[in-house]
């Protein structure tokens, strides 16, 4: 009670067009339109900026391929120990980053950590703080 196909292609209209071999890398490219997950283990880093305020930094993450249209959405692991601010030391962050900005080339995210000791305008880091951290973004339809 089990039918298994591979190799079909669906076609509209009445004329049928030559199969469409993609390489995996075509595929994921077209698929990174759409969403990039980034990983980080542990104390890697997922871009740099600036410290803006107190309590947050504005951290520029590139994106690996160009994607449809800005990133809308993100998705952490929830957590925010997982995630830290480094300048000279790391800080531990308060809350799970945030899109502050976006164009379909790169994200401006918001790393949040109270108390860090930081002078606005400071150069830092977004990382990870463990092997768990990572960074999703969604341009869906």
């Amino acid at each position: 009670a089990t039918w298994n196909i591979t190799g079909l292609q669906l076609e509209v209209g009445p004329q049928a067009t030559a199969f469409e071999h993609r390489s995996f890398g075509e595929e994921l490219a077209l698929c990174h339109r759409y969403y990039q997950r980034i990983d980080a283990p542990n104390l890697s880093y997922f871009g740099s900026g600036n410290i803006d305020g107190s309590n947050q930094t504005q951290i520029l993450i590139p994106l690996t391929t160009e994607m449809r249209i800005k990133p809308s959405s993100i998705d952490t692991t929830g957590t925010a120990s997982n995630y830290a601010v480094r300048r000279d030391s790391n800080v531990a962050c308060t809350s799970v980053p945030t899109i502050q900005s976006s164009s379909t080339h790169c994200v401006v995210c918001v790393f949040t950590a109270t108390s860090h000791g930081f002078t606005n305008g400071q150069a830092c880091f977004g990382r990870s703080a463990d092997d768990s951290a990572f960074l999703g973004f969604g341009a869906e339809l």
